[in-house]
């Protein structure tokens, strides 16, 4: 351990010589101490980049920019080279830091993962590779090649697209957190509550899923799986016939419905299917809608 502390003091230097270098930096916030580990080919680029997302206030990482305002800014930050390295050993000295600081603990650190994500660092397509490419998705290969589309076909297309609902119109996943405060909070529409509250909604999309454990003081409580509350139940049932009956055949079972609503609206399915796929798939559009205890669900009219 003391070798490594020797080796992490003695690679502390300065912006200004680190203009080509290869390797791990750090972030450091003076006063309580909680770091950010990072990796790059160009340290002084990165560093810049870095320092330039935080005074505009349109950093990423909004567990950092929020530190940073909240605590005097640049001038209580240090931002330094921790490791020199060759490229194809960024990722693992990355996460040899991590973990070495525990940056990944909303406590001692900024890091959301232990794990750093570049699948495509260090890899550039040939230029034989992008010729490949561009022959093979243009010219006489491409789809549209030679052809346009008519007046009366784009007017189809326009019309097509316009007041057409999507499947999921008025349905919400339903997240119940524990907020800083130990409050439990149900949350319908998750990108929404981040915005409103100055959150991050990949790293409370984790928590809410259990990928983590915690951020910003918010911990999982439950999670209910994509479409089961619907906010506007009303917007579902829209240009139903109530008199199409209809049958579900499960696992060699049949249960018939008076009504695609009554279908809609029953609690033997994992999921509440919607009435536009069961009519595509009773008019034989898809092969199956909805599961009932994870069998897949197909549909006939009666």
């Amino acid at each position: 351990m003391l070798e490594i502390i020797t080796k992490y003091r003695l690679k502390k230097r300065k912006l200004s010589v680190m203009q080509y270098m290869t390797g791990i930096y750090c972030i450091t916030n003076k006063i309580n101490n909680k770091k950010y580990i990072g990796s790059s080919i160009e340290i002084k680029r990165r560093l810049n980049e870095h320092k330039s997302d935080l005074r505009c206030n349109t950093h990423i990482n909004r567990h950092l920019q929020n530190s940073y305002n909240n605590n005097g800014g640049e001038i209580n930050f240090s931002f330094e080279l921790l490791e020199e390295c060759q490229k194809k050993e960024l990722l693992l000295r990355e996460e040899f830091w991590i973990a070495h600081f525990k940056t990944f603990d909303d406590k001692l650190g900024y890091n959301f993962s232990p794990f750093p994500r570049r699948p495509r660092l260090g890899r550039k397509a040939s230029p034989e590779t992008l010729r490949k490419m561009s022959i093979a998705n243009g010219g006489k290969n491409h789809p549209m090649y030679g052809k346009k589309h008519s007046p009366s076909h784009l007017e189809n297309l326009s019309k097509a697209q316009k007041g057409i609902k999507k499947p999921t119109s008025g349905v919400h996943k339903k997240f119940i957190l524990k907020n800083p405060k130990g409050e439990i909070v149900e949350i319908f529409g998750l990108r929404k509550f981040c915005r409103d509250n100055n959150l991050t909604h990949t790293s409370l999309w984790r928590v809410a899923i259990g990928k983590q454990d915690i951020y910003q003081g918010f911990t999982r409580v439950d999670y209910t799986i994509p479409a089961i509350q619907i906010l506007n139940k009303e917007k579902c049932f829209q240009n139903i016939n109530p008199k199409t009956k209809v049958i579900a055949i499960c696992n060699g079972k049949e249960y018939p419905f008076d009504s695609m609503m009554d279908a809609q609206r029953s609690e033997i399915f994992d999921n509440p299917p919607f009435a536009t796929n069961i009519t595509n798939c009773c008019k034989g559009k898809v092969k199956s809608c909805g599961k009932i205890n994870g069998f897949l669900v197909m549909w006939k009219y009666a």
